[in-house]
């Protein structure tokens, strides 16, 4: 059975290729090119191939394809021999093959230690495409997934008898395979460069678009993770998993992206596992998505450690009872910390993770906050502002404004009220995308508002207050939790009414229905709650009663 959703990132590291396998029966192995020159597309015609003896490949060649296509062309294999790997050659990004022109090849065979591969080019050069029908080896492979053109009808069925090794250079690397493809184990290498100029520092992940599956439909036993290679893994996890080894310099990482809801605006709760026994040759990190919880119970052995990722915002639980690796069983979470920016950067966004604030008077492209985090401050996002369930958007540093492109709030909208003006007097958040469909999102599931008073002001009866300005075109989509439009709620001892047409007709603003002539010492708390109300009664009466009966025995 597979491992579930799981892309590969083998994204970037040093050294060119793994050695590609020869076959000792054939003592001169070749690198034969590709012309097809002779106009039929197949591989036993010589007159295809160049640098090739005169004749067509021979078991344990290599077959080299040029960076050059004008339009897709399918290949027939009739070789019915192993081969010893076959090259593909970037070409320039503005070249035909960049496009979308590849090789279509039916079928290859490979001899044992073997790989598709990409040669070393210029910086970013994209390689030759290839799309193969079925990849088959009595050993072991090695696929650069760079090579494998993955757009289209035409997956690989992969049916190899040992490991079958997956690098790419460039970050993402992607494999899709039909069902039925089998391997005896997947490695996936150390990050994998050619030009320092595509290089990011470490392994690196992507969150894929649902509903993308990666190996999902490969049956195989075992998986390996080698330094600085990144896996991600949608359902639960059963097989044994190894990690370690590899030219990396960074530890391997296992994601575990959030599940999200239909309309893709808020995650929703997902429990997952990994309780396959799990050999620490070296460090894991492991980043679990919001509102998701990953349980670790299988055996732990090695000399590495499992840790949470620095970006994660769901829950990791260790909670293995056979364990030798140097992990600390335990629910993990982040310290309490602080950050703040104040430089501009619209090339950078803000992920606010677990118990952490992060204060924002620059600007920044857009901005994450997790469950237990939370945004302040009185900058620029000129992007999307998206607030999960738990999380906190509290604008300004008591009293102020937040500007962002778009806002999706599924958390905690904390609003100070302290004056008659916003961003000086009030808190206040701005939509300013008029061209999004939807500038405010509020999920009326999980979207709460909390309202204080900023050093105990007090607002007139009538005064309103607009705490989101959308400047977009359309109305909000949504609403806070239980406050639907024109709803009345009682906070901090005044009573307000929210409107989401308010405004210039699509804001949204709270009115004050009526302040509170006394300062508010708990009563508002107990007349939103009858049920407390009877307790203290109960409880006051119980009081009353005893020190009756005890004045009277004093009489």
């Amino acid at each position: 059975m597979s491992i579930g959703k799981l892309f590969i990132g083998a994204s970037l590291a040093t050294a060119f290729f793994a050695v590609l396998g020869t076959n000792s029966a054939h003592a001169a192995v070749q690198t034969c090119n590709w012309t097809g020159s002779a106009g039929d597309n197949k591989f036993s015609t010589a007159g295809n191939w160049s640098n090739c003896g005169s004749s067509a490949p021979q078991s344990g060649d290599v077959i080299r394809f040029p960076g050059t296509l004008a339009a897709s062309v399918n290949l027939v294999n009739d070789l019915n021999v192993p081969l010893g790997g076959i090259v593909t050659v970037p070409n320039a990004q503005n070249s035909p093959t960049a496009m979308g022109f590849v090789y279509v090849i039916d079928k290859v065979e490979l001899s044992d230690g073997a790989g598709i591969q990409v040669e070393d080019a210029a910086a970013c050069d994209r390689p030759t495409g290839i799309k193969i029908g079925q990849v088959s080896s009595t050993g072991s492979v090695t696929v650069n997934t760079e090579a494998i053109y993955l757009n289209g009808p035409v997956l690989p069925t992969y049916m190899i008898n040992g490991a079958l090794s997956i690098e790419n250079r460039w970050g993402l690397g992607l494999i899709e395979v039909k069902v039925g493809s089998t391997a005896a184990e997947v490695i996936v290498k150390s990050p994998h460069v050619y030009s320092p100029t595509c290089v990011d520092s470490g392994g690196r992940g992507a969150m894929p678009n649902e509903p993308f599956d990666y190996l999902q439909n490969i049956s195989y036993n075992k998986l390996t993770l080698e330094k600085g290679s990144v896996a991600s893994f949608g359902t639960s996890f059963a097989k044994p998993l190894t990690v370690g080894g590899g030219i990396g310099t960074t530890p391997a990482k296992v994601f575990y992206w959030p599940t999200r809801n239909e309309a893709q605006t808020a995650s929703v709760p997902t429990s997952v596992s990994i309780s396959g026994p799990i050999t620490l040759n070296s460090d894991l990190l492991i980043n679990v998505g919001d509102r998701a919880t990953a349980s670790i119970t299988g055996v732990l052995t090695g000399t590495g450690k499992i840790s949470k990722s620095p970006m994660a915002t769901g829950t990791l639980l260790l909670k293995s009872t056979d364990n030798t690796s140097a992990t600390s069983p335990s629910t993990v979470s982040f310290p309490a910390t602080t950050t703040t920016i104040t430089d501009s950067n619209t090339n950078a966004a803000i992920i606010a993770v677990e118990n952490e604030t992060v204060t924002l008077t620059g600007k920044r492209a857009g901005a994450y906050v997790a469950e237990k985090a939370i945004l302040k401050g009185s900058g620029t996002l000129t992007g999307q502002l998206f607030v999960e369930a738990n999380g906190t958007v509290a604008p300004g540093n008591s009293p102020g404004c937040l500007t962002a492109g778009t806002l999706i709030l599924n958390g905690d909208y904390t609003f100070e009220i302290g004056g008659t003006d916003p961003c000086t007097g009030y808190d206040q958040i701005k939509a300013t995308d008029t061209a999004a469909p939807n500038s405010v999102s509020l999920d009326s599931a999980t979207a709460t508002l909390t309202t204080a008073r900023y050093k105990s002001y007090t607002p007139k009866q009538n005064q309103f207050f607009t705490i989101i300005d959308n400047q977009g075109p359309n109305q909000v989509l949504g609403t806070f939790k239980d406050l639907a439009e024109g709803a009345t709620f009682e906070q901090d001892g005044i009573v307000f009414k929210i409107s989401y047409k308010g405004g210039d007709g699509n804001d949204v603003t709270l009115t004050v229905q009526n302040v509170p002539t006394v300062p508010n010492t708990g009563g508002m708390v107990l007349k939103a709650n009858p049920t407390l109300i009877a307790a203290v009664s109960i409880a006051g009466a119980t009081v009353l009663a005893g020190a009756a009966r005890l004045a009277s025995r004093r009489r």
